[in-house]
């Protein structure tokens, strides 16, 4: 049986992470997305998620040491804006065929399953469906689909909502993840700060599979 009032931290939480870093993969870093990532509320996300060993413990928090907004923006430029040849790809595509060309049929399959869950990119047209920050926001939406159903205490929707995550979990986020993140890491840049966000995502992901598969599992259980 579903303990509704237990799942609601997790829930919660994997709604904030997925937004926030979203947020720091498709937006010029600024002083309030510096606050965030440094704040004690990231922390806390990131140790419910087991990214941290205990939040009541001394850990050290990966954003401990932040850059100034004017470093950060410089990274941010050259690693996801250019006008230089971007040092690691954030589009899925290219990952998975090595293929430099945008637009191709994992795009498209990305797409249909934003479609799928009733959902479509803004200004698609413009910048391909499988940019990880895109990525990232499609599986907040659907985390805040699952928060929600959690608290109406509607369980076929909240399956739904977690199916459709494990699903692009599998299918898409976990197929090329690790290889941005370690593309980012071997970036020459300024600071740490993406790397540590690269990292965290890769991580973040794998942790929230077996999260969703859990919840999922206890779910099943209540349907029998």
């Amino acid at each position: 049986m579903i303990e509704h009032e237990a799942a609601r931290v997790p829930l919660v939480n994997r709604y904030y992470l997925y937004t926030l870093f979203g947020r720091a993969l498709n937006h010029e870093p600024d002083e309030a997305l510096l606050d965030a990532l440094g704040s004690r509320h990231t922390r806390d996300a990131l140790a419910v998620a087991q990214l941290l060993e205990d939040a009541d413990r001394d850990v050290p928090a990966p954003f401990a040491a932040l850059p100034s907004p004017q470093e950060a923006k410089s990274d941010y430029t050259k690693l996801l804006i250019g006008p230089d040849r971007l040092p690691v790809s954030p589009w899925e595509s290219v990952h998975v065929t090595g293929d430099d060309l945008l637009f191709q049929k994992h795009t498209l399959e990305v797409r249909e399953a934003y479609r799928q869950a009733g959902f479509r990119t803004a200004g698609r047209k413009a910048q391909p469906d499988d940019h990880i920050a895109t990525e990232l926001d499609f599986l907040a939406a659907l985390a805040h689909r699952a928060y929600e159903a959690a608290e109406a205490t509607d369980d076929a929707l909240l399956a739904s909502a977690l199916g459709a995550s494990q699903a692009f979990l599998k299918e898409h986020l976990l197929q090329w993840v690790d290889a941005f993140a370690t593309g980012v890491a071997a970036a020459t840049l300024a600071t740490c700060l993406y790397p540590q966000i690269a990292e965290l995502v890769a991580r973040f992901a794998r942790c929230d599979l077996r999260f969703v598969e859990g919840l999922l599992g206890q779910l099943r259980k209540t349907d029998e």
